[in-house]
């Protein structure tokens, strides 16, 4: 079974350095992100990435959870 993570804030420094961990660990997760910020370095160093709205935004919750149906 392929372990897969979702990496929420991919742009931030502790997004980095989650990402970074996860690909030196031992497991060899698929890394997926996500980002407000389309330019966020994180959603293009990873799997897949998905732009999403901010955390205070009512929709915010149902785009997370799309993300790990898909």
């Amino acid at each position: 079974m392929e372990l897969t993570v979702l990496v929420t804030g991919a742009g931030g420094d502790l997004g980095q350095a989650i990402i970074k961990s996860l690909r030196m660990s031992k497991y060899c997760p698929r890394i997926i992100s996500c980002d407000i910020n389309p330019l966020s370095v994180g959603l293009y160093t990873t799997d897949k990435g998905y732009i999403v709205p901010r955390v205070d935004d009512k929709n915010y919750l149902d785009s997370i959870v799309d993300i790990c149906r898909k």
